[in-house]
């Protein structure tokens, strides 16, 4: 009955020695981007422990909302794919790096409006308790997902 994000995310895989020696265990993320876009629905549902009319009620908040989250999470794979690219050419100048940053930190609140936008409208159909259960669920998903989305992306230079 107490099933948690980490459980979830140790049976389906997901759990990496994030503080191995071995650099390359840190560099191989044990799954990938679109692996986590299309269980995140799942691993939430699973872990919300919502009886049927609870889940009905909660997918109607939660549906939208993971709309918008992916495409907060496009623009961000977007970002920084113009990141990789400046960066592999060697041509990161101070103005790119303010530009970037500044899209990313857009991106940040955006997400963070999102989440908090979420978790609003879940207070109209679901306990408190249930409420804080769904945000830490989606904390903990945005600490997976930005490690396998940050994995090949090196720091400015």
């Amino acid at each position: 009955m107490k099933t948690t994000i980490f459980g979830v995310l140790m049976t389906l895989s997901f759990a990496v020695p994030l503080w191995s020696s071995s650099s390359a265990a840190q560099n191989q993320p044990p799954y990938t981007r679109e692996e986590l876009e299309d269980r995140r629905q799942e691993i939430v549902v699973r872990n919300m422990d919502l009886d049927d009319a609870q889940k009905a009620k909660f997918l109607q908040v939660y549906v939208p909302y993971q709309e918008r989250l992916m495409r907060i999470n496009r623009a961000f794979h977007d970002l920084e794919g113009k990141y990789l690219n400046a960066q592999n050419n060697g041509t990161l100048s101070n103005d790119q790096a303010k530009e970037l940053l500044d899209r990313g930190l857009k991106r940040q609140t955006e997400r963070d409006e999102n989440l908090r936008n979420y978790t609003e409208k879940l207070k109209s159909v679901l306990s408190p308790v249930k409420v804080t259960r769904a945000w830490q669920i989606e904390n903990k998903l945005f600490s997976a997902a930005d490690w396998v989305y940050t994995q090949d992306v090196p720091l400015a230079k």
